[in-house]
């Protein structure tokens, strides 16, 4: 009797600390059903622990990636693994997708079936801080290579040619190139700041729509309203995402070079200028179109970064 009872506070206690602790707790039969969660995964799921009881481990939360070949594995050898699974959850998180690392034993129940046991923590910090130094390795990789591919001469025409190239396709699926120059063709109306296209690069299918942008040596005028302008006179770049016709004419000044955009396919664009020591002398035009993501807050500072003067 005292064994028994020395039993039954052993599992007593061992369920409390299982209720109680932070880390989420699952158990799931040799189907990988659910038998039982505890609290902390309800918290970290947003779903009752009865919701779970019989269900199969991917119907529940449908955007968990779970490691199902290591889960059976387990259940057929008997050896405790370790393994990470990825997803969210009905519990909104700021770290977006999150990361969780467990480590899941084989067990056998009161009927003497088999089930498995993982006990899980969270590592999504982790996993973004190691995003975020690789990215950090990257950015530090494509400055290196800029260096040894930009400014290989003194010619002007030569380095913004060399500098669009380099940015599409490393940074953009279109890089454009615009020179403040002192001896203009013509002369530009009052409050107007002329640029002369120097340099336009993009992949073949793209060009092929970009073409009537026109060619080298084309000029375009800029009121002090337009965008390209502002970020000349503030020395500051302008990020527009996911931008509307009328965003994308602030930075072209003209409808029809929208239309050639969107034909493009471009859906962002982000201006950067070109300062010197003693002021602006140029703007760089990139987009993004199809399927490649908008920039990114760190895409915006590796180019202020790269196009800051010595």
């Amino acid at each position: 009797m005292d064994a028994l009872m020395d039993a039954e506070c052993e599992c007593g206690l061992l369920r409390r600390i299982i209720e109680e602790t932070l880390a989420p707790v699952v158990m799931l039969d040799e189907r990988l059903r659910y038998l039982y969660v505890n609290p902390a995964w309800v918290r970290v799921s947003g779903v009752p622990a009865a919701a779970y009881l019989g269900r199969p481990l991917g119907e529940v939360l449908p955007d968990v990636s779970w490691p199902d070949d290591v889960l059976l594995k387990v259940l057929e050898d008997g050896q405790p693994r370790e393994a990470t699974f990825t997803g969210t959850t009905r519990v909104p998180s700021h770290l977006g997708r999150r990361l969780w690392r467990g480590v899941f034993h084989r067990l056998k129940t009161r009927d003497r079936g088999l089930a498995v046991c993982g006990i899980g923590v969270e590592v999504s910090n982790l996993g973004r801080y190691l995003d975020d130094l690789e990215n950090a390795h990257q950015r530090l990789a494509l400055l290196d290579l800029a260096a040894t591919r930009i400014g290989t001469t003194l010619d002007i025409e030569t380095t913004c040619t060399e500098l669009a190239d380099f940015l599409a396709p490393s940074m953009a699926d279109v890089a454009a190139v615009g020179i403040v120059e002192d001896e203009f063709c013509g002369t530009p109306a009052p409050g107007m700041l002329r640029l002369r296209k120097t340099a336009l690069s993009a992949p073949q299918e793209l060009r092929w729509h970009l073409r009537h942008l026109g060619g080298p040596d084309e000029y375009l005028d800029l009121p002090r309203t337009s965008v390209t302008r502002r970020c000349m006179d503030t020395g500051r770049p302008w990020l527009g995402n996911r931008a509307t016709d009328e965003l994308i004419e602030k930075v072209t000044v003209d409808p029809e070079r929208v239309r050639i955009f969107r034909a493009a396919g471009v859906h962002s664009v982000l201006v950067v200028p070109l300062p010197t020591a003693g002021r602006c002398v140029g703007v760089v035009i990139l987009g993004r179109a199809g399927a490649s993501a908008p920039f990114s807050e760190d895409d915006v500072a590796l180019l202020a970064a790269r196009q800051r003067p010595n």
